[in-house]
């Protein structure tokens, strides 16, 4: 039966914050969803926390590869997906616990494309900087670029809950290491006919160090 959702979490050595993240998504109140944690060629004891973890839930699906960095670890995840809806979660970073069904059950609603909603930048100091965003409401891609241009933050494709349709004709650039979110995220809101932006308490929370 495919799940509601495809959570994609790339991984490179990240096993000081790797436990959190985990346990933010296997925690999320909708459960029809699948975990897929793609190792990047992690050098640390990250695949071992993920191997652990994939042992308790049988959601936890793991791909191990070479390195190849962020934006061939987020394709590597999206071959391995069957969900209907995907969400991006880097593996230093953590969910709200109703985020996905908060996110989910709008998508449905509103036959969209993409969800787009805020999300918290947590400092070490443990400051809370919430996220500029697009004014809530309905969007094509169009209106929804021009609203871009003031909210740069929003290139973050860990704060969009999309189709994995979309992904028919997204191409993914090997060796890129600069500017990934933004590459894939404009892709996506080409190929989007029906873009909502919430008006919610954030959702994702990016750990800044």
């Amino acid at each position: 039966m495919q799940p509601s959702v495809s959570v994609i979490i790339p991984v490179y050595n990240i096993e000081k914050h790797l436990e959190k993240c985990l346990d933010s998504v296997i925690g999320q109140t909708l459960k029809d969803i699948e975990i897929i944690v793609v190792n990047d060629g992690s050098t640390d004891n990250s695949l071992d926390i993920i191997t652990q973890y994939a042992r308790k839930d049988s959601r936890i699906i793991i791909v191990d590869k070479p390195n190849e960095g962020l934006a061939y670890a987020r394709k590597s995840g999206i071959e391995a997906a069957h969900g209907k809806y995907v969400q991006h979660l880097d593996g230093d970073d953590f969910l709200e616990p109703d985020a996905i069904e908060l996110l989910y059950n709008k998508a449905i609603e509103e036959e969209a494309d993409m969800v787009v909603f805020p999300f918290w930048f947590d400092y070490v100091d443990e400051k809370k900087k919430r996220s500029s965003r697009p004014a809530p409401g309905v969007y094509d891609s169009v209106s929804f670029f021009q609203s871009m241009a003031f909210c740069r933050n929003y290139w973050s494709v860990c704060s969009y809950l999309h189709k994995r349709s979309l992904y028919a004709e997204v191409h993914f650039e090997k060796g890129l290491n600069y500017g990934e979110d933004a590459y894939l995220a404009s892709q996506l809101t080409y190929f989007a006919n029906k873009i909502v932006v919430l008006e919610s308490h954030p959702l994702l929370h990016y750990v800044i160090r």
